[in-house]
């Protein structure tokens, strides 16, 4: 069988044609920051899952809370080995009155910021369990095509859980 070299030319161009564009250096878009985004960023302080005995997990806004549609869903990825339940507002399940002001059910208190919608995405996230076991810290996120991940975490002093005594 004989091919008519504008036959071959032309298939060699159509070959070419889906790359074009691929390598002019421009990274594909970033989305806005999604619930995968603050599963992403609250991840690394979530305690060991244990589907048979799973922890108890308070998620509080630092400022405004996240949607419910947002909740719902963070609570979906973070799977069955957790116990997850948002609050308004973190004094609500912090025992002021038991020695230490621990969280109620022996849980785990995390208070979230907002993560903005232009880079760098940046957030505060406090880790509290009692007065004598509280973190904070700021988490970048960034996008890595098809996932959100931690690309740095800086060590902050705690704010967010003032229990007045």
């Amino acid at each position: 069988m004989r091919h008519h070299p504008g036959q071959l030319l032309l298939a060699a161009v159509l070959s070419v044609l889906p790359m074009a564009g691929c390598g002019d250096g421009e990274d594909p878009p970033v989305p806005a920051p999604d619930a995968a985004a603050y599963v992403a960023a609250i991840t690394p302080f979530l305690p060991i899952a244990n589907p048979d005995d799973r922890p108890k997990v308070f998620v509080a806004p630092l400022d405004e809370p996240l949607s419910l549609e947002d909740q719902v869903a963070i609570i979906e990825m973070i799977g069955d080995g957790h116990d997850v339940t948002f609050v308004d507002d973190p004094e609500a399940v912090v025992d002021a009155d038991a020695d230490g002001r621990p969280v109620q059910d022996d849980g785990l208190l995390l208070v979230l910021g907002r993560i903005p919608a232009d880079p760098p995405f940046m957030v505060r996230v406090e880790s509290y369990h009692s007065e004598a076991d509280d973190s904070a810290h700021l988490v970048t996120l960034v996008w890595r095509g098809d996932h959100w991940a931690v690309a740095t975490e800086e060590s902050v002093d705690p704010e967010a859980v003032i229990v007045d005594q």
